[in-house]
């Protein structure tokens, strides 16, 4: 039991003060519950160092909640010592509002990200790094689950391929006007699939690849198939529905490298992201060779 749990149990009851019964059962339940789900982060509270194996679970160790120390005189003083949070001994911190680009990850470093423990961190890191080194940012981390590792590969496939739709839109090289279907040469046209299992139809190109994009951004936000911590394992099954989605991703790419070969080479250049994702479908199996149409060639 923490040495300030009296202290924690007194600041909830603080909160049901103003009901009318404040020293009745009900009052006692509610302040009970108070302490239960917020007693590490209630204003004026801080954790036992008996509790410091929480702190890496995801549950105080992950957020950013200013702790403070109670004052014995708690109940006449206006003022309580600020303490750091557990969080700070992880070297974690929001990018405030006004934080410097340069700034963004100032307290990154490779120790650091392997002592997270999370694979998203460690992918976004890599690809920070070194974009081009496509061979390292898709190995499998050793003892790492494969699963989540290709989860994370697909949901910042959708991030970036953003990224290339923002680009074609802000230059207005891809509209309804200049791209009125999804062509990827002349051979290959492709239509959005239909909503809810119904008909598919013909739209532009940038309404594709935003269709696209969000019906692959709904699938990997599923909660009932992917879970929200980042450090927890994703099922083979789970992953299974992403194989479509991967398929379609990918024609995004011949789109933009077949009708709008200016923007996609610069883009490509800085990015490397059709290396990153050919190398990552063809070491991990999620689209088979004959799935990637019309191909292109990249060296």
């Amino acid at each position: 039991m923490s040495r300030y749990t009296d202290d924690v149990r007194a600041l909830a009851r603080k909160y049901v003060e103003h009901l009318p019964d404040a020293n009745g059962q009900k009052a006692s339940k509610i302040a009970e519950k108070i302490y239960e789900i917020t007693r590490y982060t209630l204003p004026g509270v801080r954790a036992d160092d008996d509790d410091s194996e929480n702190w890496d679970s995801g549950y105080a160790g992950s957020t950013e909640t200013t702790t403070f120390v109670l004052p014995k005189d708690f109940a006449s003083s206006k003022s309580i010592e600020k303490v750091a949070s557990p969080s700070k001994d992880y070297r974690k911190r929001r990018n405030r509002p006004g934080t410097r680009r340069e700034d963004l990850y100032a307290f990154d470093d490779w120790a650091n990200i392997q002592a997270q423990k999370s694979l998203r961190e460690r992918l976004a890191y890599l690809v920070r790094m070194d974009p081009a080194n496509v061979k390292q940012i898709c190995k499998l981390p050793t003892g790492s689950n494969a699963t989540r590792w290709q989860y994370e590969h697909l949901r910042r496939f959708v991030i970036e391929l953003n990224d290339l739709v923002i680009c074609l839109r802000e230059t207005n090289a891809c509209t309804s006007t200049t791209c009125p279907k999804m062509n990827a040469t002349e051979k290959y046209t492709f239509r959005c699939a239909g909503i809810n299992g119904g008909a598919a139809f013909q739209c532009c190109a940038v309404e594709y690849m935003t269709h696209t994009l969000d019906s692959a951004s709904q699938t990997l936000s599923s909660s009932s198939h992917f879970p929200v911590n980042d450090r927890a394992v994703i099922s083979r099954s789970s992953l299974s529905s992403c194989s479509s989605q991967c398929r379609r991703l990918y024609r995004l790419f011949p789109h933009a490298y077949f009708h709008h070969r200016e923007i996609f080479v610069k883009f490509e250049s800085e990015r490397h992201l059709l290396k990153r994702f050919l190398r990552f479908v063809r070491e991990f199996g999620l689209v088979s060779e004959k799935q990637l149409v019309p191909a292109i060639s990249i060296s």
